[in-house]
């Protein structure tokens, strides 16, 4: 049955929504399960997700990422993120943390995936890092500044993590659009929920999302329109 599924496209597609959404099953009872395991049965925050919710976001995701580059090395080496931000995310709204496991992990995959990318190893490896290290330490130096600036947290320590995460992947280009439309969101955020604090790894990973997907679409036409005024 599973061969004659595939076979057809309509079948693949449907193989593909199954599994996004049995990875976000997986994934929002995994991370429910530690929540609960780390506050030792006290009550935890309103959830804002459920399993359902957590089924269809990772099964879009999938959808989405695969319908536009296809199967790949490269759209396997996302998904990966894609699931790693998708549980960072649902940690953070809970509970306004995000784990050092997931950098870890974010980190192995990378340089698990690495030797399979689009691009020469030396030249994606060293892109990533600087990207990474650029990006993910102006973000901590900013983040020290405006606390002594404050006097008071601006910006979590874990969410300068996941950028330094996030910019492996990308590099500086594409991290640099990533970190504005992070910020965009993060703003959106703040307004949609009238809250003066918010989890921010949602925004930063809907953000690597539209990278994926219009990452390279975006900088072409940002040039070509500099390009456009400066002739």
């Amino acid at each position: 049955m599973i061969e004659h599924m595939i076979k057809d496209s309509r079948g693949i597609w449907i193989v593909i929504v199954i599994f996004g959404g049995a990875l976000g099953f997986f994934i929002h009872f995994a991370c429910l399960k530690w929540l609960s395991n780390r506050n030792r049965g006290e009550p935890m925050q309103k959830n804002l997700w459920n399993r359902k919710c957590s089924v269809f976001v990772l099964s879009m995701i999938f959808l989405s990422v695969i319908g536009k580059d296809g199967f790949s090395f490269s759209t396997v080496r996302y998904l990966g993120l894609a699931c790693i931000l998708f549980g960072a995310s649902l940690i953070d709204s809970i509970s306004y943390q995000i784990p050092n496991r997931f950098l870890v992990i974010g980190i192995l995959w990378w340089f698990v995936t690495l030797p399979f990318a689009k691009d020469a190893i030396v030249e994606q490896g060293v892109s990533g890092l600087f990207g990474a290290f650029f990006i993910g330490g102006g973000i901590l130096f900013l983040s020290l500044f405006l606390d002594h600036l404050l006097q008071r947290e601006s910006i979590g320590g874990g969410d300068v993590k996941l950028f330094f995460l996030v910019e492996l992947y990308f590099g500086l280009e594409l991290g640099m659009l990533h970190l504005i439309l992070s910020c965009i969101a993060g703003i959106l955020f703040v307004l949609f929920l009238k809250k003066e604090k918010i989890p921010f790894a949602p925004a930063i990973s809907i953000s690597a999302w539209i990278v994926v997907l219009f990452g390279k679409e975006i900088l072409n036409f940002y040039w070509s329109f500099l390009r456009a005024l400066v002739m």
